[in-house]
């Protein structure tokens, strides 16, 4: 079972609450009887991420990258069908009498 701490008592004694966090316990932060909030201690594999995923996960936390994956089939939008020449001619064509 997780520990409840609301705000005000969180704020004053941080320094517990991140000791027991930092020795496996969970503590749900509540404001005005709602959990806000969620301490957990930091997963061994997340302490050692390597550079170029610590980076990844910055610019997704950025607002730089929409997601994060891999290439496999199905992880990615299908790409947008290519017209012919003939086609896209006529539409760059239609665009551009728009524009005289």
């Amino acid at each position: 079972m997780a520990k409840t701490a609301g705000v005000k008592d969180l704020k004053a004694k941080l320094s517990q609450y991140l000791r027991d966090v930092k020795h496996g316990e969970t503590v749900l932060v509540t404001e005005h009887g709602q959990v806000v909030a969620k301490l957990v201690p930091l997963r061994a594999e997340e302490e050692q991420l390597s550079r170029e995923e610590r980076e990844a996960r910055q610019l997704l936390a950025d607002g730089l990258v929409s997601h994060l994956g891999t290439q496999d089939e199905g992880e990615w939008p299908a790409p947008a069908p290519v017209l012919g020449r003939g086609r896209s001619q006529a539409l760059l064509d239609a665009e551009r009498e728009d524009r005289v």
